[in-house]
């Protein structure tokens, strides 16, 4: 990644080795939690990991030197810089072809639907979801990095959901929806109006919220103390 002390370019912070010397990537360790229990109860099944917001690509490339080719990530980023990064760390290593990289802004709306009209250099997340390949295990979704007010980080998550109810069978197994304003009860609302087969749990208000598909290996394994 950027070599040596922290430094700011366009207002996005990137980090230093030392975070990497100390083995403790900038991950959210929420995601890195679910991620290893999931794991373990489906192996040795292949995951499908999918991150949004993905900044310097560091979930992905934790969950690439944790499981190696077990492991397919799809990082999605909208900064230039970032995202040169992380293709730089892939490089020549290990985790070629493990890890894949889209430099896309996410948008919160898609005029007609479309994934064949999406404008150049954006996506929404709808099309990521039908772009991947098979169901996605766990989607990491930093809205916070995604969105400049409360309503465009309601909406980019909002904006999938005609693509849940059509495809159920492209649905994520869970979503890490993390935000930085939007209320977590939101989400509960939002998948209890559009019928959404999710169970949705608060893991830490008011950042962290899980969206668990029903009836899935998610929902089986995990208890939560709160959900809705």
């Amino acid at each position: 990644h950027i070599r040596g002390q922290a430094l700011s370019e366009s207002s996005f912070w990137m980090l230093g080795d030392r975070v990497r010397a100390r083995s403790a990537p900038h991950c959210n360790m929420i995601f890195v939690a679910l991620a290893e229990g999931f794991a373990r109860a489906v192996a040795p099944e292949r995951l499908n990991f999918v991150d949004v917001g993905a900044h310097l690509g560091d979930c992905c490339l934790w969950a690439a030197a944790r499981w190696g080719k077990r492991v397919n990530c799809l990082a999605v980023e909208g900064n230039p810089l970032n995202a040169g990064a992380i293709r730089s760390s892939i490089e020549g290593s290990k985790i070629a072809g493990v890890v894949d990289v889209e430099h896309k802004m996410v948008l919160s709306s898609l005029e007609g639907g479309d994934c064949l009209f999406v404008p150049a250099g954006s996506t929404t997340l709808s099309c990521i979801l039908t772009r991947i390949s098979g169901v996605a295990d766990l989607v990491n979704l930093y809205l916070g990095g995604l969105a400049t007010e409360d309503l465009e980080e309601f909406a980019v998550l909002r904006e999938a959901l005609p693509a849940l109810q059509r495809r159920v069978d492209l649905a994520p197994r869970a979503i890490l929806v993390r935000t930085t304003r939007t209320d977590p009860t939101i989400f509960a609302s939002l998948v209890s109006q559009h019928r959404l087969p999710y169970r949705v749990i608060v893991l830490r208000e008011p950042y962290d919220t899980l969206l668990v598909l029903k009836n899935s290996t998610w929902d089986a394994l995990f208890t939560f103390p709160s959900s809705a």
